[in-house]
């Protein structure tokens, strides 16, 4: 971005504008040869600021998204294996219940 020295100076100026401020900026396009370009530049310095606020954002939920995967694995994890133990326990179940009824005819 090629900006001229006064151009420079605008921008060092909006860094330390409020959101307010810059908003009501970067819609002023009044007299001058120069307020498009001030607008612009407060528009640039806006939304520079809510891409980093979204960034942040996004980064965060990416943040939680992977730990509930991670959550999510875990309790997979442990239901197969219940349900790998509650398969041994119907087995021996039905073991059980068969040398019991043969138990009955000896």
């Amino acid at each position: 971005m090629n900006l001229s020295p006064q151009e420079q100076q605008w921008l060092k100026e909006y860094e330390s504008r409020s959101d307010v401020e810059l908003a009501l900026l970067s819609v002023y396009t009044g007299i001058g040869i120069d307020s498009r370009n001030r607008a612009a530049l407060a528009n640039y310095v806006l939304e520079r600021r809510n891409a980093e606020i979204r960034d942040g954002r996004e980064e965060r939920t990416l943040m939680h998204a992977e730990r509930a995967l991670k959550i999510s694995e875990e309790a997979k994890d442990a239901a197969v294996q219940q349900a790998r133990w509650a398969q041994c326990a119907a087995i021996i179940s039905l073991a059980a219940l068969i040398f019991s009824v043969v138990g009955l005819f000896i």
